[in-house]
């Protein structure tokens, strides 16, 4: 095989994140090892799986990966083709040699490596993810997740009460007060969703952490825009207290050149949302219940 596809992966990334991703030559894979910036990259970098680093891919779905070690050493960290993680501790860069011969002439299989802790779904580090966010049913399933929870909980209490108690149930009062409970708690939240619907079904975002540019737009057009130009990222919501809609909220990016985009926790949850921009402080402003145009009525 003349090239396989390698990438870095700066201290800053998101877990999936990478750049300078090219298929390679073995002598351009290793000049991009030693080339890397490891003296800048290493201080205060993780030595877990998400670390600066070089990976290279094979076809058959195994992954060699370089960074950083304590002391002053490298660590190398072999995926296989089904998932399982192994390393290897280099004393020094220039050992790494031998690994990335081995693995770019051979079939993507290394040995003698040591085993490594127990990771949920290791191929995460591995795997460059594309980070798009838009209209589709893991959107929906991210914002209500937390709501969700409120949903399994009274029918949990529910279905025990059916196997142990019948009675519960020939006294319609109980089930049904417990569901307009439910209903209670989780109805700012879909009508929050059908709000944010309305607004949302068009839009594309593609974001990440680490890189400079994103993609916002709808279907009148996708823009690429510049963190650099960003004046003033915040998020509306109703923070205050414990109430069950805190995390529907709406947000905005205001430009220098005074141009503003809005999208909602529809698009993007908070806990993504809030890695994005690493330079920027994102502001909070509460709104009691922040609606698209009950946000968008404060630019007026």
């Amino acid at each position: 095989m003349d090239r396989l596809r390698s990438k870095i992966q700066l201290k800053d990334f998101e877990v999936g994140e990478f750049s300078e991703i090219s298929d390679r030559t073995l002598a351009e894979t290793l000049a991009l090892v030693f080339d890397f910036p490891w003296a800048t990259e290493r201080a205060l970098a993780s030595v877990e799986l998400n670390c600066p680093s070089v990976t290279m891919e094979h076809p058959s779905g195994s992954f060699l990966k370089i960074g950083p070690y304590f002391g002053g050493k490298f660590c190398l960290y072999y995926c296989s083709n089904n998932g399982k993680v192994r390393t290897k501790i280099l004393e020094e860069l220039v050992s790494a040699t031998g690994y990335f011969t081995s693995f770019f002439n051979g079939n993507g299989v290394l040995e003698g490596f040591d085993s490594y802790q127990f990771v949920i779904n290791p191929k995460r580090f591995f795997v460059t993810s594309s980070f798009e966010y838009m209209p589709n049913n893991n959107a929906v399933l991210q914002y209500f997740k937390f709501d969700l929870v409120f949903f399994v909980i009274p029918v949990f209490l529910m279905m025990n009460q059916f196997f142990t108690n019948w009675s519960f149930f020939r006294n319609p009062y109980g089930p049904l007060g417990m569901l307009a409970t439910l209903l209670l708690i989780m109805g700012p939240s879909i009508y929050l969703f059908f709000n944010y619907r309305s607004y949302w079904n068009n839009q594309y975002l593609r974001i990440s952490r680490g890189h400079r540019y994103f993609l916002f737009g709808d279907a009148n057009g996708i823009h690429e825009y510049n963190k650099n130009e960003i004046k003033e990222v915040c998020r509306y919501n109703n923070s205050r207290g414990r109430n069950p809609w805190s995390l529907s909220m709406v947000y905005t990016i205001l430009f220098n050149d005074g141009k503003r985009i809005l999208f909602s926790s529809l698009l993007i949850n908070d806990s993504a949302f809030s890695k994005k921009f690493p330079d920027v402080k994102i502001k909070s402003e509460h709104v009691f219940f922040p609606t698209i145009s009950k946000v968008m009525s404060k630019f007026k």
